[in-house]
């Protein structure tokens, strides 16, 4: 049975955000370093999992 994603990042999500930080598109290696960031688990997803459960009553 295939999974779904509760959360996807797409390279729109990220060019998006660099736009917004940085002012311009990332190029292809700097977006493959970002991938390789998320990947490495640079993002605590089950503190930010747990954050999420924590405020589901406000």
């Amino acid at each position: 049975m295939k999974q779904k994603n509760i959360f996807e990042i797409t390279i729109e999500d990220v060019q998006n955000i660099a736009m917004e930080k940085l002012g311009r598109k990332l190029n292809s290696d700097e977006l493959e370093r970002v991938k390789k960031s998320i990947e490495w688990g640079y993002i605590d997803w089950e503190q930010t999992v747990k954050f999420a459960l924590d405020n589901l009553n406000d």
